[in-house]
């Protein structure tokens, strides 16, 4: 396996966790604390 191919894979691997991890995070800042429990 080249390098190269390892080095994307990872990198890709990165960018997509993070992107999951941030949109329900930035949804879940905006509910009031309140609201959060009825909303489950």
């Amino acid at each position: 396996m080249p390098p190269w191919a390892l080095g994307g894979a990872v990198v890709a691997t990165l960018v997509k966790g993070t992107a999951a991890g941030i949109y329900p995070a930035m949804r879940a800042a905006r509910v009031s604390p309140t609201v959060a429990p009825a909303a489950v």
